[in-house]
């Protein structure tokens, strides 16, 4: 005895969400304009050529740590400004800061001296 579980609705669920992958990676890679995506912890998940192009950051040098875009003077209205990003969908008002990789890396150095 045995059971048959028609799974063509799934297979065609998954066929489809393996389309939709595929067309936002090709936007994310052929985009000139520099992109990043976060986990909610704001940790950086992915870059696209253009980010690493601009401003010199890896995926792999990012792993763990944050992108130093925000300016310190926005740093404290951050957590209220995603909050309400998070509940009405609307986009945080900061004005990036983002410092390519050598300007961050000579601050760092010159800081240490």
């Amino acid at each position: 005895m045995g059971t048959h579980t028609d799974i063509t609705a799934r297979k065609h669920a998954e066929t489809a969400l393996r389309e939709r992958e595929e067309k936002l990676r090709t936007i994310l890679v052929a985009s000139p304009d520099p992109m990043v995506m976060y986990d909610t912890d704001g940790m950086p998940q992915y870059v696209n050529p253009a980010f690493t192009d601009v401003f010199g950051w890896s995926l792999d040098e990012l792993r763990g740590k944050r992108i130093p875009f925000v300016p310190e003077d926005q740093l404290k209205k951050l957590p209220q400004k995603l909050g309400k990003y998070m509940r009405r969908g609307t986009p945080p008002d900061l004005r990036p800061n983002a410092l390519p990789k050598r300007v961050v890396s000579w601050m760092s150095s010159s800081v240490r001296r």
